[in-house]
């Protein structure tokens, strides 16, 4: 991590510790703020982060303070991990993460099936085909996202929790897919349409049919495959 953007996370942290950010009732020590990290990790799951670790970053003297840390705090203080990163923040304080959108959460049930279709794309598995808690967890977490075991059941269940917004997002990044996937209608419908045609060319002769189907789409269609495709490429290198 850079000099400045380490100097950028201190000054984030220092903003939440100083003002006890959201309402001056959050943790303002260290110690509290590790205790509390741990308190959330208890009962939603995700990183935790030591007494050690948010001094470290408050001083900006940890060479790379990793996501898991961010997210840990950002679970604490209630931001997105894109707070402590982002160089420009309008107004200079951070926003709740809200997924951009204070009227109305998520559906559950269809952000679980987008979630279930990206996997099953990445693991190149039946796209109709279902998935345990627990493995479905498990291969989350194999390709860099932070859901647990519990985040599943709750979405399974038709529960949702704010915290998801930035560990979908996350996730979807990863794998190379637009950050709004999981929320936005719009973006949902192009994108799984794309990746159904992705999962179209595993077969035999899958060569000849990608060339013939991707010369008929359009610059947006292709702009949105690209990432999945490169995704998926790095993957067959030994």
């Amino acid at each position: 991590m850079s000099d400045s953007l380490a100097r950028r996370v201190a000054e984030r942290l220092d903003y939440l510790m100083r003002t006890g950010h959201p309402d001056g009732s959050g943790p303002t020590h260290y110690a509290a703020v590790a205790e509390a990290s741990q308190a959330y990790a208890r009962e939603h799951g995700g990183p935790t982060i030591s007494h050690q670790g948010v001094l470290n970053l408050r001083n900006a003297t940890t060479g790379n303070p990793g996501v898991e840390r961010l997210e840990a705090l950002g679970n604490v203080y209630g931001v997105p991990v894109a707070y402590f990163l982002a160089e420009d923040l309008p107004g200079g304080e951070p926003e709740a993460d809200t997924g951009g959108s204070s009227d109305s959460s998520p559906d559950p049930e269809k952000v679980l099936t987008r979630l279930m279709l990206l996997v099953s794309i990445v693991e190149r598995r039946d796209l109709d085909g279902t998935y345990a808690d627990k493995e479905l967890a498990h291969l989350i977490r194999e390709r860099g996202g932070l859901l647990t075991e519990d985040d599943i059941v709750r979405l399974r269940a038709g529960e949702w929790q704010d915290h998801l917004f930035s560990r979908l997002r996350a996730f979807a990044t990863t794998i190379g897919v637009p950050a709004d996937f999981f929320f936005d209608e719009e973006v949902a419908a192009k994108v799984a349409e794309d990746l159904k045609l992705l999962s179209a060319l595993k077969g035999i002769g899958a060569r000849q049919v990608a060339m013939r189907r991707v010369a008929e789409l359009d610059e947006d269609a292709l702009s949105a495959l690209t990432p999945m495709i490169e995704h998926l490429s790095n993957r067959t290198k030994p």
